[in-house]
């Protein structure tokens, strides 16, 4: 009787980790990334372990057995924890086999698992031995993801500065006579500029060269930004007071390391000053600001949501059932900035994504947003897309930008296209085989072109239309980062890439400006960080200096 208690007491305890190995590795892996909070992620523990206490009971109750229950909730949580993995594997075997088919098939076949296990006993000869050694293991694995966490915490709070050690501007001189243009800033992600593809690809790009510049274009082909990944890359774009007063510094000590590092260093950095760029800075964009100053209307149209702030019309082109949010001026409310980022992990990851509509649409209810429908412009998309691949972020992209030009002007609106960002194998995956892409998706020799061209061929498709309806528009072609992914530069460096040859293509950002005659046009490129300041200055007001040697 006594040792059952023990199995009992061990059993429960393992259950209520088992879940949470997964979800603090997850954790610690986006925390790096600044998109999770600690408090909120304890609280989602604590519900998981409750959740994984009833299903251990529940199952214990079905097999008659303890350690057969224990057995059982391996089998349930691991394929949760991993679905999207797995779902990655099946659907390259058929295409019929969608998430909620996959989901079904992963409850009948722990329904089997249940019933085999009440029925027999595969566990008999080494049972207690077995049965705690699992337990104790499982118990190791969560203090390995939970102690870290929990130090990192307690540091942070520890070595934070009392005063604030950054500066943002929040106010701004606007000049009412200046011209109001629309303008567009296209952020392509990933997309390096014309000498490194040439130098590293063989491709002088002369076509596309020739394509921007008689859409009146003034292109920057070398063109680098030493930042390393999208939220810093993007403070350092938008946000020049934030860049030159505390950004900039920290830049320079990370310069030279590869993205793994890099990224760990520059959130070391960041918690240790109590910066966070997604609840800090990005809601107080220095770009947006000055231009809703001046009245702008502010849009944004993206898969990478509430990131690049403030925004009023938001368009969602990775999920057709969200496509507009209006927000005005409403804001997520500071206590739930952490779970809405806890919940797009969990349904980017694990079985949920089987419902993502579902649970966005709870999410959204609690805070009061209402996503609108927008129409279909099919006979628009169709013509652009007759001379490439029309994919399905294509057709969204094209659709969500159609829809954009009903808004009210001025209008700025930021445009995120992430063709050329690894790992790849959007091409192959969705259009069976174009491309030829291997197994390895971080295989940059063979991928990274086809991706690269294809995203040329939508930047020119997506400049079309706004020209079409607004020909006085200023457009701004600007890249965040080359190849970057920690797993393709480890691919490229066995592949015998120098590490100056890896950085080089890691700093390299496409980038080019369109300011129309009647704005005074441009007399020669524009360095990436001196974009932002120029817009502001031409257009809202003096705010900034320029960066002499950006």
């Amino acid at each position: 009787m006594k040792r059952k208690s023990y199995d009992l007491l061990f059993g429960t305890v393992a259950a209520a980790f088992l879940p949470n190995i997964f979800f603090l590795i997850l954790f610690n892996n986006n925390r790096v990334l600044d998109e999770l909070i600690f408090i909120h992620s304890m609280i989602l523990v604590a519900i998981f372990s409750i959740i994984s206490i009833g299903i251990f009971m529940l199952f214990r109750f079905i097999t008659c057995g303890t350690e057969k229950a224990l057995l059982a909730l391996l089998f349930l949580w691991i394929p949760f924890w991993l679905f999207e993995a797995i779902f990655s594997f099946t659907s390259s075997i058929s295409a019929l086999l969608s998430r909620r088919v996959l989901l079904v098939c992963h409850a009948i076949l722990i329904i089997i698992l249940l019933l085999l296990l009440r029925k027999f006993n595969p566990l008999d000869k080494y049972r207690q031995d077995i049965f705690r050694v699992l337990a104790i293991v499982i118990g190791m694995f969560f203090m390995f993801n939970f102690v870290p966490a929990l130090y990192t915490e307690i540091v942070t709070n520890v070595r934070r500065p009392s005063e604030q050690v950054y500066d943002v501007k929040v106010e701004f001189k606007v000049y009412k006579h200046l011209p109001s243009p629309d303008i567009y800033w296209l952020h392509m992600d990933g997309m390096m500029n014309f000498d490194t593809v040439h130098k590293y690809f063989g491709d002088a790009q002369e076509e596309l060269k020739t394509e921007l510049e008689q859409r009146g274009f003034v292109i920057n082909d070398s063109a680098e930004l030493i930042a390393g990944y999208t939220p810093v890359s993007t403070a350092a774009l938008l946000s020049p007071t934030f860049y030159d007063s505390y950004l900039s510094k920290h830049l320079g000590e990370v310069a030279s390391l590869l993205n793994s590092d890099r990224t760990v260093e520059l959130h070391e950095i960041f918690m240790s000053d109590g910066i966070s760029i997604n609840r800090n800075i990005a809601p107080r964009n220095e770009l947006y600001k000055a231009f809703m100053a001046k009245g702008y209307k502010t849009v944004i149209i993206s898969t990478i949501g509430y990131g690049i702030q403030p925004i009023e019309y938001f368009y969602r082109f990775d999920n057709d059932d969200l496509p507009l949010l209006i927000m005005g001026d409403s804001k997520v409310p500071d206590a739930l900035v952490g779970i809405e980022s806890i919940v797009q992990v969990l349904t980017k990851t694990t079985s949920l994504s089987a419902i993502r509509a579902r649970i966005s649409s709870i999410f959204d209810s609690m805070l009061g947003r209402t996503w609108l429908q927008i129409p279909d412009y099919d006979v628009r998309i169709e013509s652009l897309t007759m001379n490439t691949l029309g994919l399905r972020i294509e057709k969204r992209l094209y659709r969500r930008l159609l829809d954009s030009q009903k808004i009210e002007s001025p209008r700025l609106a930021f445009v995120s296209i992430d063709i050329t960002h690894s790992p790849f194998g959007v091409i192959s995956v969705e259009t069976d085989g174009v491309g030829n892409a291997p197994v390895n998706l971080n295989d940059v020799d063979k991928l990274y072109h086809v991706h690269h061209e294809y995203a040329a061929q939508v930047m020119l498709n997506t400049i079309d239309i706004i020209l079409d309806r607004n020909p006085d528009a200023v457009l701004v072609i600007q890249g965040d980062h080359g190849i970057h992914r920690i797993s393709t530069q480890e691919y490229m460096l066995k592949m015998g890439y120098s590490m100056p040859q890896i950085l080089e293509m890691k700093h390299s950002v496409i980038s080019a400006v369109r300011i129309p005659p009647q704005y005074g046009g441009l007399n020669g490129p524009v360095a990436p960080l001196n974009i932002t300041r120029m817009l502001v200055n031409l257009f809202v007001g003096e705010n900034y200096e320029m960066l002499s040697d950006p």
